[in-house]
C-alpha cells in the first residue's frame, strides 16, 4: 500500500500517481504535509516549546539538597570530626585543653596515651584492657582498685559519674603521700565498652587539683569512642 505525501489517500503498491490527487508516487525524497480534514484548516506543527524556567532551579536546588544531606551523614558518621586528639592504638578521640601536650607513651610495659600542659605537674592517662567475656563494669572497677591498692595506694569510696560518650562510668578518688613530703591526688574513671575496659586517671598535685579536674571533665565530656 502506498500512501501519498499530499492528500494521504492509500494507493495500490504498483500505482504511479494518486488514484485521489494526481501527485506522483515515484520513489524520491518527500515531505509529508499536514493532513487536511474536510471543511477545516490544515493542522499546525510548530516548533517545541522549551522547558519552563523553574525547572533549571529545581534541578539545582536538589542537588544542592542531597550534597547538604551528603555532609550531615558523614558528619554524623564521623563522631572525631571536632576532635583535637584521635588515639593512634585506641579507638577513641577527645579534645584536649589548649597547649596541652598529646602521644603516646608507656608504664613498665603497658601502653598508654599521655595528656599533660608543658609547664605544670598535672598528667592524663588513658589506658585501654582486654577483659574476659563478661567482665561488667562493677567487676573492670574492682579490678582497677585492685591495682591501686597493690600500688600501695588507697582508693576511696566508688561513685557514679556522668557517662563517657553514652557509657556508664565510676570513679573514685587516691591521695597519694611520698616521702619527700609533697601531696598528690588521683582521680579514677573507668568504663567498658563491649570486652575492653577503659582506665583514665588524673594525676596532680593536691594544691591545684581542682583546677585540673575542671580540665579533666571537659575532656571527658568531649569523649568519643570510634
Amino acid at each position: 500500500m502506498l500512501v501519498c505525501p499530499e492528500c494521504r489517500h492509500s494507493n495500490p503498491e504498483d500505482s504511479e500517481t494518486c488514484a485521489n490527487c494526481g501527485r506522483s508516487l515515484a520513489p524520491g525524497q518527500t515531505f509529508l504535509g499536514a493532513r487536511r480534514e474536510p471543511g477545516g484548516a490544515p493542522l499546525e506543527i510548530g516548533p517545541p516549546q522549551p522547558p519552563p524556567r523553574w525547572i533549571p532551579w529545581a534541578i539545582l536546588g536538589a542537588l544542592a539538597a542531597a550534597g547538604a544531606t551528603f555532609v550531615l551523614v558523614r558528619q554524623a558518621l564521623d563522631p572525631c570530626r571536632e576532635a583535637t586528639f584521635t588515639s593512634e592504638r585506641f579507638g577513641y578521640c577527645l579534645q584536649h585543653p589548649e597547649g596541652w601536650l598529646a602521644g603516646a607513651a608507656r608504664i613498665g610495659s603497658a601502653q598508654i596515651d599521655q595528656f599533660q600542659p608543658p609547664t605544670e605537674t598535672a598528667t592524663v592517662f588513658v589506658e585501654a584492657i582486654d577483659l574476659a567475656e563478661d567482665t561488667d563494669l562493677t567487676a573492670f572497677s574492682e579490678i582497677v582498685r585492685q591495682r591501686d591498692e597493690d600500688a600501695g595506694l588507697a582508693p576511696g569510696p566508688v561513685i557514679e559519674r556522668k557517662p563517657l560518650d553514652g557509657q556508664p562510668a565510676l570513679q573514685w578518688d587516691v591521695v597519694v603521700d611520698p616521702e619527700d613530703g609533697a601531696t598528690y591526688q588521683m582521680r579514677e574513671v573507668v568504663t567498658v565498652l563491649g570486652e575492653i575496659g577503659w582506665r583514665i586517671t588524673l594525676s596532680g598535685s593536691e594544691e591545684d587539683f581542682d583546677q585540673y579536674v575542671t580540665s579533666f571533665d571537659l575532656m571527658l565530656a568531649s569523649w568519643r569512642f570510634r
